[in-house]
């Protein structure tokens, strides 16, 4: 069953360009939309999963948050000092929220101090685990990490990132993500060889604009690629209106068409929508299409 993707857009600059690429709106981005997957903006990160996402405020030289995702209620940072390229990382932070305490660490490995609580580092072969909680309600409230990193890395290093995680201050006046505009689309689609479907694009701009606003569609050959290949033969995609102009307090529609003929081979394909919206936000989004015999 398709869910519907929301990608909410902060009017601000993202630190994390292209990422929407997860809704990370891939920066996502990512589009955003339901928690599965969904590549983001730290701000829209939080805005899905419903908590604010604790960032570290030191990383090794040259180092930079490159992609935010979120999987299944778990915000991911992908860290690198370079582009990240394949889903190849050097550092990864995954941070859940629980509201009751989660269970006590018991993993193998070296146990070291994160500010006021205990961590573990696990040696995973290629690369270092380090694993603690943070604890910041006394009722049961508290932030859960994995830090990942390449051996390269030295233990000490993982341990000054894992203690410089903080909380983000709130937005400034008026970056409210309940002002943010936003996009809505399904992120998947099934349908039989043969058949005929569209798939509804609704942009709500609420107090942003007014802005050109452009759509591309395209093929890839996975999930979140992004390099465009051929349609195969059979299969036929369009989207109208691809441009045009969006003003405040307005709703937009364009409709994305998806035209197979009975000779398409039955199976999975993997569709990249990019949008732009003049001055305010640009974003990447994955639309899967199952054919069915």
């Amino acid at each position: 069953m398709a869910t519907k993707q929301l990608i909410v857009i902060v009017a601000v600059m993202t630190m994390v360009a292209g990422c929407l690429s997860c809704g990370y709106v891939s920066n996502t981005v990512p589009g955003i939309l339901e928690p599965s997957d969904q590549k983001a903006t730290l701000e829209e990160a939080g805005y899905l999963v419903g908590w604010p996402v604790p960032t570290p405020t030191y990383l090794p030289q040259g180092y930079e948050i490159r992609e935010v995702c979120v999987e299944d209620k778990t915000v991911v940072l992908l860290i690198s000092d370079e582009e990240i390229r394949d889903e190849q990382w050097k550092m990864k932070m995954n941070i859940s929220w629980h509201e009751l305490p989660p269970p006590e660490l018991k993993l193998p490995g070296e146990k070291v101090e994160i500010n006021e609580s205990e961590g573990v580092i696990v040696d995973r072969g290629d690369h270092n685990d380090l694993c603690w909680h943070w604890y910041l309600d006394p009722k049961g409230g508290t932030f859960e990490f994995k830090l990942s990193a390449i051996k390269e890395l030295q233990r000490e290093e993982l341990v000054k990132v894992a203690e410089s995680v903080s909380l983000p201050p709130p937005p400034p006046p008026g970056k409210a993500l309940l002002e943010a505009a936003r996009i809505a689309l399904d992120d998947s689609i099934e349908l039989k060889a043969g058949e005929t479907k569209v798939l509804d694009v609704t942009l709500e701009t609420l107090k942003h604009g007014p802005g050109e606003v452009s759509y591309k569609i395209f093929r890839v050959a996975r999930e979140y690629g992004k390099d465009e290949i051929p349609m195969p033969e059979g299969l036929e995609v369009s989207m109208e209106p691809t441009k045009f102009m969006a003003y405040p307090n307005a709703v937009y529609h364009s409709a994305i068409t998806i035209k197979t003929t009975p000779e398409l081979a039955p199976g999975e394909y993997w569709l990249s929508f990019e949008a732009e919206f003049e001055g305010e936000f640009r974003m990447t989004g994955c639309i899967r299409v199952n054919v069915v015999p």
